[in-house]
């Protein structure tokens, strides 16, 4: 038997602690809430398909709804999807999908999709889309390979060079005149800025939508993750240490020439939007660099093709950049021109 779940039944699991056959196997209660507060739902949108066997769980699905501008119908990104192991190759996972998104009343849509999900997504009517994503790494050096002690002298003189050459670009970075202000709301002139200076984004998210993903980390933090159980289940984890930051670059004459939000954890830092005037290019993205330099970061994910050919002039002599693809599943209905991309992903990358 699959069950549909609206936010209302979340709501009710919540609040009145109603036994609805929702459990933390399923969803975790901080991200219950996320889905209830999002501005986008309403009571009776559709949230959680289950697939209930003998009275257990042994698949769901799950969406949130998002508005954008420009696009008429609402997009139902899909947050998560689970099979459990004793019903694969049944064709479960298109029963789920299906029945959750014939109870949808928009475009059901989802990123970074795993090639095993994605041919579900298909047999659905879903076409796919791929788009650049680029990881930036410090290289680092195998002691093992030749002689232990020339490599190590080796990577110590390398290593010598690169905090000399980050120092400079620190100097450097401090030419540019410019202030921050570090934000947790986005105000009407930001959101104005953003829509002016969107560059290539696909789907420009709405500034209530932008608003509950600044606070959604706070909803899912907990600092023992690995007290909570069930901790194997993806979906219900409680995420720790998410560092996120939305920053607002200000020129001498305070006026805002750029924006951008990331998150930071252990040293990854994951760029989700850059939004700046052209004029300004290198100023923005020297003061996202002087971040990078700060807090000592040894990888970057981003989206920007921009800001990798700002890096790549001016980086660290130890930083790799590699290319990947980043794909996007979603009706026929959301035409996707040339060199365009999705900044932020599905809004889930802010947890995972």
């Amino acid at each position: 038997m699959i069950k549909v779940f609206s936010v209302k039944d979340l709501a009710d699991w919540l609040v009145d602690g109603k036994n609805n056959g929702l459990s933390e196997m399923v969803i975790s209660k901080p991200r219950a809430w996320a889905f209830v507060k999002n501005p986008c739902a309403s009571p009776t949108t559709p949230a959680v398909a289950v697939l209930f066997e003998n009275d257990e769980t042994k698949g769901y699905a799950a969406v949130f709804p998002e508005r954008f501008e420009g696009v008429d119908s609402t997009i139902y990104w899909g947050s998560t999807y689970f099979v459990d192991e004793s019903m694969r190759g049944k064709g479960c996972g298109v029963k789920i999908l299906s029945e959750l998104q014939n109870s949808l009343d928009g475009v059901y849509a989802t990123t970074q999709t795993p090639v095993s999900s994605s041919a579900i997504f298909k047999k659905l009517g879903a076409e796919e889309t791929w788009f650049p994503e680029y990881w930036i790494k410090l290289q680092k050096w195998n002691p093992n390979r030749g002689k232990r002690s020339l490599l190590k002298q080796c990577g110590n003189q390398l290593y010598a060079s690169a905090i000399q050459h980050s120092r400079r670009i620190e100097k450097w970075c401090h030419t540019f005149h410019y202030r921050l202000e570090y934000c947790v709301f986005i105000d009407e002139e930001t959101y104005a800025f953003i829509k002016d200076n969107r560059l290539n984004d696909l789907l420009l998210r709405s500034r209530e939508m932008l608003n509950w993903m600044l606070t959604y980390p706070f909803l899912v933090n907990v600092v023992l993750s690995h007290r909570i159980y069930p901790s194997k289940n993806f979906f219900s984890c409680y995420k720790q240490g998410l560092g996120q930051y939305a920053v607002k670059v200000l020129n001498e004459s305070n006026r805002l020439v750029g924006f951008y939000i990331f998150k930071c954890d252990a040293g990854e830092v994951n760029l989700l939007y850059l939004y700046y005037l052209p004029e300004s290019e290198d100023m923005v993205m020297a003061s996202f660099y002087e971040h990078l330099l700060k807090m000592g970061a040894i990888r970057l994910r981003t989206t920007s093709g921009e800001l990798v050919a700002f890096i790549e002039r001016h980086a660290l002599p130890m930083l790799d950049i590699s290319e990947s693809r980043l794909n996007f599943c979603t009706s026929a209905t959301i035409g996707v021109p040339q060199g365009a991309t999705i900044q932020g992903g599905d809004g889930d990358m802010f947890v995972i």
